[in-house]
């Protein structure tokens, strides 16, 4: 993949570290399975998608502010899709992937820049969350 911006330093370590815990640098799913709408954040969950949760805290945090940054960007306003198409069956690698990809990055407390999807989750979370 080519990233919008030049993250090769984290792409590298990030594929590193999971490589090291993990024994692939990339995590493995089909391709074909994604809904349209979410095909753009593919190549991100090959490198982000890590179900471990231990393993995704320490690739979080051995992020640059810039590139977690940018990775919400882009998971964020795409969170309720994800969650709906992770709620669906069959259960696969690709939908492990996304949910792994949601709950490390798709938090409404993300900094990004403002988006009326962003906006409109973050009023969900409120409205579940009866605040």
């Amino acid at each position: 993949m080519t990233w919008e911006k030049d993250f090769d330093v984290d792409v590298r370590r990030i594929r590193a570290l999971v490589k090291f815990q993990l024994g692939a640098s990339t995590i493995e799913f089909d391709d074909q399975v994604v809904p349209a709408e979410l095909r753009d954040l593919v190549p991100i969950a090959h490198l982000l998608g890590i179900g471990d949760d231990g393993v995704r805290a320490e690739v979080i945090e051995s992020m640059s502010k810039e590139f977690e940054n940018w990775v919400k960007s882009r998971v964020l306003p795409k969170r309720l899709a994800i969650m709906n198409w992770v709620a669906t069956k069959p259960w696969d690698a690709a939908r492990s992937a996304f949910l792994a990809l949601e709950e490390g990055f798709g938090s409404s407390d993300a900094v990004v820049e403002p988006d009326r999807d962003v906006a409109a989750a973050i009023l969900e979370d409120l409205k579940r969350l009866k605040l």
